[in-house]
């Protein structure tokens, strides 16, 4: 699975990739994939998001950037917001606030 979700240098990049670990890079992978509208029309091994530090914003060439975070929702789940947008000083005011959903409401 490792194979198939991770690329080449992203594996190079950290070998013990924990279930945990695995799971937080496809979230960026997904909610990148769904920030440029294509869906996984590429395998997700094709290319790389999971290495970018969340909550930076990050020069993703061709004049677009892009900035993810993860929010805690209940206990062991959480969800990932990505932004890819044609101007930086969209996501330097992106802010957002959280709360934890009570996991009466998230289920």
């Amino acid at each position: 699975m490792v194979d198939e979700i991770l690329s080449p240098r992203e594996r190079e990049q950290q070998c013990d990739w924990t279930a945990e670990t695995l799971l937080h890079a496809w979230s960026q992978k997904e909610a990148f994939v769904k920030a440029m509208g294509t869906g996984f029309k590429a395998r997700p091994n094709t290319y790389e998001v999971s290495h970018l530090n969340l909550d930076e914003i990050h020069d993703m060439g061709a004049g677009r950037f892009w900035r993810c975070r993860q929010y805690p929702a209940c206990d062991d789940y959480w969800i990932t917001l990505g932004v890819l947008a044609d101007n930086q000083d969209v996501l330097e005011n992106w802010t957002h606030t959280h709360q934890k959903i009570d996991e009466a409401e998230f289920l």
